[in-house]
């Protein structure tokens, strides 16, 4: 078990709206599952308590690939790293020997570290690592995965999920509540499996769909002023009828009754 976990900054949003005492319990219950504890959560802290489970499975995905991956590179190429140490002492020493006078020749020969050397080694190190792991990240974008699979990248995804909410002018913890429902929605056209890079796209387009959707309902675009039925505009009708026929008003009626129609 590792000794220390990842709480990323950009997460605070999402729960800024939790009371302190929510909070208090919303950390308990992420040191208990940490800890490997048994976790119970209430319901107004669940969706909260799940963006964090998600981000600390993934990250434990990400840190047993990487132990895995050194591991292999260990037991490959442990036996080359070795012989090119005792050459590259070997090299240092003869230097050492044809100039005596060279202090840095001296200090390599003597087993010591130049530290422009084992920067440039590092950087190089990092280098390759990032371009490994953006390779295998872009290859598994093209990979259909399973629905629980895939939600956990989307909403993991927080560069992705700024980019939606700022370009379609919805709150990020909104754009969250869409994608669950948008997973809901693969789950019941029966879809078990979809790559990142299809959600994705797919996902955009359907966003766009039913944000205009929701925004035309609340401006009432889609109610009908005039959607009473049949029978109702013809009882209408005849109550009009009736009440100008009480009233001893017939002069509309003359022609048929067709200027007394409520429609």
């Amino acid at each position: 078990m590792k000794d220390s976990f990842l709480i990323y900054k950009s997460f605070y949003k999402p729960i800024s709206r939790l009371s302190d005492k929510q909070l208090g319990r919303l950390f308990r219950a992420i040191f208990k599952y940490q800890l490997g504890e048994e976790v119970t959560v209430e319901e107004d802290i669940e969706m909260a308590f799940e963006f964090f489970k998600n981000q600390f499975e993934i990250d434990e995905l990400k840190y047993q690939s990487i132990v895995e991956r050194n591991r292999n590179n260990g037991r490959k190429g442990g036996n080359d790293k070795n012989s090119e140490t005792v050459k590259s002492k070997s090299s240092g020493s003869q230097t050492s020997h044809s100039t005596p006078n060279n202090p840095v020749g001296a200090k390599r020969a003597s087993g010591g570290l130049n530290d422009n050397d084992n920067e440039n080694d590092n950087d190089l190190k990092e280098t390759s690592l990032s371009r490994s792991k953006e390779k295998e990240e872009d290859f598994g974008k093209d990979v259909d995965k399973p629905l629980t699979e895939l939600r956990e990248e989307l909403l993991s995804n927080q560069t992705w999920i700024e980019t939606l909410s700022m370009n379609n002018h919805i709150d990020e913890n909104e754009s969250r509540l869409y994608i669950e429902a948008y997973i809901r929605k693969l789950q019941n056209e029966g879809i078990a499996k979809k790559s990142v890079s299809d959600a994705q796209q797919h996902f955009a387009r359907w966003l766009i769909i039913e944000l205009k959707r929701a925004r035309d309902e609340q401006s009432g675009i889609h109610q009908k002023p005039n959607s009473k039925t049949k029978q109702e505009r013809y009882a209408e009708f005849a109550e009009a009828i009736a009440a100008k026929l009480a009233a001893g008003d017939t002069g509309n009626l003359q022609d048929g009754g067709e200027s007394a129609l409520p429609f």
